[in-house]
C-alpha cells in the first residue's frame, strides 16, 4: 500500500482503514467514513461514504457463504463492456484487479466497479465483483461502487453516460481507494 511519504501519491493524506486485525484494507479522503452495517449476514459489512454522507463504496467480507455462483449454466448478457481492467498488487490472489464493467439493462446501464478475481471478458456475471482469497477465513471478500442510496451499483441512462461518470472527480477518488485495497498478508 502507498504511504503518504510516497511522492506523487494521490492518496498522500488519506486515512488508513483496517478491518479484520488488519486483513482487509485499504486508504480513502479523510472526510470519508464507515457506517458499518450489523444487521445483516456478513461478518463485517457497511458502506463507505464521503465527507456528504453520501455512499461511495459498500464492503464486505463473508465467513461462510458464496457471492458468485459464475458456473454452468450461466449466460453472459448481451451488449456488456469493460470499461478497465488493471491488476492490484496488494491482494491476496494473483488474479486480483480492479475492474470496471457497464452491464445494459432494460432500465438502463449499471455500472459495477470494484475488486475481483473474475475475469470481466469472461464472467457470465460480470456484476459480481469479489475475490476469494485461500489465506483467509473468509468465503469472499468485496469492496465496491454504489449508488447513492447505498444499495445496487449505480444506474445510468445511457453507456455515454456511464463512461463520461468515469472522468469525474468523485469516480476518480474512488478509482483511487480501490488501487490501495489491500487483502491478507500482502503489506
Amino acid at each position: 500500500m502507498p504511504t503518504a511519504s510516497d511522492p506523487g501519491d494521490p492518496t498522500a493524506g488519506w486515512q488508513d482503514v483496517e478491518l479484520a486485525g488488519g486483513d482487509v484494507r485499504w486508504r480513502m479522503p479523510d472526510a470519508w467514513s464507515l457506517e458499518p452495517e450489523l444487521d445483516g449476514p456478513e461478518d463485517l459489512s457497511g458502506i463507505v461514504v464521503d465527507g456528504a454522507g453520501t455512499p461511495m463504496l459498500t464492503y464486505g467480507a463473508v465467513r461462510d457463504g458464496q457471492y458468485a455462483t459464475d458456473f454452468s449454466p450461466c449466460e453472459r448478457p448481451d451488449g456488456v463492456e469493460v470499461l478497465g481492467s488493471e491488476r492490484l498488487e496488494g491482494l491476496a490472489s494473483e488474479a486480483g484487479s480492479l475492474v470496471v464493467v457497464a452491464v445494459p439493462t432494460d432500465r438502463g446501464v449499471l455500472l459495477h466497479a470494484g475488486i475481483s478475481e473474475l475475469d470481466p471478458e469472461a464472467a457470465c456475471e460480470p456484476g459480481i465483483l469479489a475475490i476469494y482469497p485461500e489465506s483467509l477465513p473468509y468465503s469472499f471478500v468485496r469492496l465496491d461502487l454504489v449508488d447513492d442510496a447505498g444499495d445496487m451499483a449505480p444506474r445510468f441512462d445511457s453507456m455515454a453516460s456511464a463512461r463520461a461518470y468515469l472522468e469525474t472527480d468523485e469516480f476518480t477518488a474512488i478509482r483511487e481507494v480501490l488501487r490501495t485495497a489491500a487483502i491478507g498478508d500482502e503489506r
